[in-house]
């Protein structure tokens, strides 16, 4: 427990958390003076060549994808049920999976099971898996060449999320399930209306109808811009040079 190395933490120049919540858990065991909101940071998509124009074999058909570990919280059994729920309605998409293997036997294991599912379902032909580790540059372009990037979180004791900002730097739009790892980047994503297959469906099929095609705001690209590793990275050099 964290209350355990409050002694030690109290030596730090500066803790630096990346939400309020972890602001008011460190307050709860009496630590304030030495702490600091400081964001999560996120690629700059200008350092890649991101090549968003892409052809699909049908017009109608979305694609959507969704990126992180191969392990369980993250949601990828419910995204494929959802995929599934979606398919007997007729509503015309297909699902590109970019979750690589952690490493453990765990991952492996969900992997399988994934595989396992897809079978089931028969949505070989729906539902693509790729458990490869790609580089930053590859991710993010095989992310942009969909039109919509989903990261439905079961549960999970993280402040942040890292995953969902790679998603972000694509430039393509993120839809998310509602967890408060994701609490920080509520004002540039679609919040789905909740975590079950049902209801990720549901979700879809609603930002389909009301958010499909509409193009990233001024807001959203600001936002994105002011929390690049960049900006990050001058703000922490200030930081250090405050405290010296």
């Amino acid at each position: 427990k964290i209350e355990d190395i409050k002694d030690a933490l109290l030596l730090c120049n500066r803790i630096l958390v990346h939400s309020p919540s972890d602001l008011n858990r460190l307050k709860n065991i009496g630590l304030v003076e030495n702490v600091s909101l400081f964001p999560h940071g996120i690629l700059d998509s200008e350092r890649y060549s991101l090549k968003k124009s892409y052809r699909k074999e049908n017009k109608d058909e979305l694609h959507f994808s969704s990126y992180g570990f191969c392990l369980p919280n993250k949601g990828f059994p419910q995204l494929i049920q959802a995929i599934a729920l979606l398919h007997k309605q007729h509503f015309k998409c297909k699902l590109f999976l970019y979750t690589s293997l952690y490493d453990s036997d765990t991952s492996l294991q969900f992997y399988y099971q994934l595989l396992e599912l897809i079978n089931e379902l028969n949505l070989n032909t729906l539902v693509d898996i790729n458990p490869n580790f790609l580089s930053d540059e590859l991710t993010l372009n095989k992310l942009s060449k969909t039109d919509l990037v989903i990261f439905p979180y079961q549960s999970t004791n993280e402040s942040v999320s890292g995953a969902v900002r790679q998603g972000l730097a694509s430039l393509t739009k993120v839809a998310v399930t509602p967890l408060p790892i994701f609490d920080d980047v509520s004002d540039v994503v679609y919040k789905l209306p909740g975590s079950t297959p049902a209801l990720i469906a549901a979700g879809l099929i609603e930002w389909s109808k009301n958010q499909y095609g509409k193009t990233m705001t001024d807001q959203e690209k600001k936002w994105l811009k002011e929390h690049s590793f960049e900006k990050l990275a001058n703000r922490l050099s200030r930081l250090i040079k405050s405290i010296e």
